[in-house]
């Protein structure tokens, strides 16, 4: 198995970065009895931690986004499918960037009082079906590009569960947590962007592997594999 390019381990340790600063945030506010800083909060929008997310999210649509761009003929609708991955994670860096699934959440929430019981408002009963629609479209585009890639195929499937888990898993905890435990909540927060940012991570890893067996050639290299020694004198 190859091991991960090296843009891999960097972007592993800015996840682990960006909870430990949203970590530090609210434990020297709380230590000093002020208001956390916005701008290393998890979970908000533009700082610090929304716009690396969103990031993430874009370099994965930019490198499905050259295989859209060798493949999708514009006069040709069946060659189309192509550019369903990069569209899907473009959507996904918008929605993270600018919160947008929970800012229809809180239009439906007021409009027609749904969710209203619920801490993390109406978005999950939303968004979830909405996205896993998206995915089943996004995979079954993907289908002819993953014929005898098992590690494409893994780490596809690892970051979709990963995500899931921590976007919708950890959110959805965050309702039966009692409303006067704000703490409960903030650890839940903590793994779940964190736990974002990671699928993110394997979907860039994914997305690398796939270009790269598809011909795309780019300056990063991974360490030697098993069937690949070192040369000698390297």
């Amino acid at each position: 198995m190859r091991r991960p390019p090296r843009v891999i381990f960097v972007l592993v340790a800015l996840n682990l970065l960006m909870g430990a600063l949203a970590v530090g945030n609210y434990v020297v506010a709380s230590a000093l009895g002020v208001e956390r800083t916005t701008f290393f909060r998890l979970g908000m929008e533009s700082n610090l931690p929304s716009w690396y997310s969103a990031s993430q999210l874009l370099l994965v649509a930019g490198l499905f986004g050259l295989i859209a761009w060798r493949d999708v003929k514009w006069r040709s609708p069946r060659t189309w499918a192509a550019a369903t991955p990069a569209l899907f994670f473009l959507l996904l860096s918008l929605d993270e960037g600018g919160m947008v699934h929970e800012r229809i959440g809180w239009w439906v929430e007021a409009q027609s009082g749904l969710g209203e019981d619920l801490l993390t408002g109406p978005w999950l009963l939303l968004a979830v079906p909405f996205y896993a629609v998206l995915s089943v479209l996004v995979f079954r585009a993907m289908v002819p590009y993953l014929r005898g890639r098992p590690l494409v195929v893994r780490l596809g499937l690892a970051g979709g569960a990963l995500f899931v888990i921590a976007a919708a898993g950890f959110e959805g905890l965050g309702n039966f947590t009692d409303p006067d435990d704000p703490f409960a909540r903030q650890v839940l927060g903590v793994f779940e962007e964190v736990g974002e940012m990671m699928a993110a991570t394997l979907f860039v890893w994914c997305a690398l592997e796939l270009i790269r067996a598809e011909g795309f050639h780019l300056v990063m290299r991974s360490g030697p594999t098993e069937a690949e020694p070192e040369a000698p004198g390297a």
